[in-house]
């Protein structure tokens, strides 16, 4: 199953790591150093692989989770063109085994190249900037005429976010269009704090929500609202401070289930019913490393509430549940719970609370 996992590569030659998230500052746990200095990763959610460039030898390779790698080539449509002799240092990939590749630096501004290859059949396409979306005044090349610092896939809209190389400004991409959007200036249009221009990496969690890891260590998250227009900037805010790095990139499994609980009232009097509503999102398409995809949900009610066992539901799930249980009163436990590809599964329960409860804020924490 996609867990989420971030990967951060690291000097020459490359150290893959992965990011510890459980620790403030986050942490780095090395999984091993190749014999090459690699850049431009993307996750492949397909195969549980990563897959970068290879700038010694000039070449895409795939990245085990010990941090081997294997050389795979070119595919003839970027051979033709003397693509690879050009500096890959933007990568991503989306859930169809789509890698991207973006230019960091290239002679004559807008001529950065930017390609999509399919690693199913070894083809490549090079996209070029079809239609500029936002009307603003003057003429802007790819990524604003800088190269490409990093790019990520957003889950969620099927667009590449990427950076420009030198500067701050932030861009979309629709890879099977060629149409590009320029959202807005990371250090100046962004609400939230500001943050320089030494991103080393970048990648989307399943809610489509940004992150940038810095040289210096730092962790920022932009909330990418959608729709994305001039009257809804993306925010940021800093998830973490950490040591400085040096140089890198970053990659992660986007398409990890997304897990939402909500209340059905906020404030509840002795004697009422509430519901719980659970949703579980498994973004991931068909024939994937999350096909299928079963999960577990527990939660423990507040004390003194009592879970009416015989109000839980399930709806859409992909198969029976088997195995649905409350322990004692207030302890909740669905295991193997089927979520079909790009689907979401809801579950519900109604837990009552006694006519003789005391006031104040009753908490609990559901887990996946």
């Amino acid at each position: 199953m996609c867990a989420g996992d971030i990967y951060l590569s690291l000097s020459n030659p490359t150290t893959l790591n992965t990011v510890d998230t459980s620790t403030t500052p986050f942490g780095l746990n090395a999984l091993g150093t190749a014999s090459t200095f690699y850049d431009a990763m993307g996750f492949n959610v397909v195969d549980g692989f990563l897959y970068a460039w290879d700038d010694n030898n000039n070449e895409i390779i795939q990245i085990d989770a010990s941090g081997d790698t294997i050389g795979i080539g070119v595919p003839p449509e970027m051979l033709a063109a003397n693509a690879q002799n050009v500096n890959f240092n933007a990568g991503a990939m989306d859930a169809n085994n789509n890698l991207f590749l973006g230019e960091g630096s290239a002679a004559g501004g807008n001529n950065s190249q930017v390609w999509m290859i399919n690693l199913d059949t070894f083809t490549a396409t090079h996209i070029t900037a079809a239609t500029y979306i936002q009307p603003e005044p003057g003429s802007i090349g790819w990524a604003n005429n800088n190269g490409f610092g990093d790019m990520a896939f957003n889950p969620v809209d099927s667009k590449l976010y990427f950076r420009g190389a030198s500067g701050n400004d932030l861009f979309t991409l629709q890879p099977f269009t060629g149409d590009y959007y320029r959202s807005s200036a990371i250090g100046g249009r962004i609400s939230g704090p500001l943050m320089p221009s030494n991103v080393i990496g970048q990648w989307f969690d399943s809610l489509g929500d940004l992150f940038f890891y810095q040289a210096d260590g730092n962790v920022y998250r932009v909330v990418i609202n959608q729709p994305l227009t001039d009257a809804t900037r993306p925010t940021s805010e800093l998830v973490s401070a950490g040591a400085s790095v040096g140089t890198g990139d970053a990659a992660a499994c986007s398409y990890q289930p997304a897990f939402t609980k909500s209340i059905s009232q906020g404030l509840a009097a002795p004697g009422d019913t509430v519901t719980y509503t659970f949703e579980i999102t498994n973004a991931l398409p068909a024939g994937s490393i999350g096909d299928p995809l079963n999960v577990s949900l527990t939660d423990t009610i507040p004390a003194g509430l009592e879970i009416d066992k015989s109000s839980i539901t399930v709806s859409g799930a992909a198969g029976a549940i088997t195995d649905a249980t409350v322990d004692g009163s207030s302890d909740l436990d669905i295991t193997a719970i089927p979520v079909g590809p790009e689907s979401t599964v809801t579950v519900t329960v109604d837990a009552t609370i006694p006519t003789d409860a005391a006031p104040g804020d009753y908490t609990n924490q559901a887990t996946l």
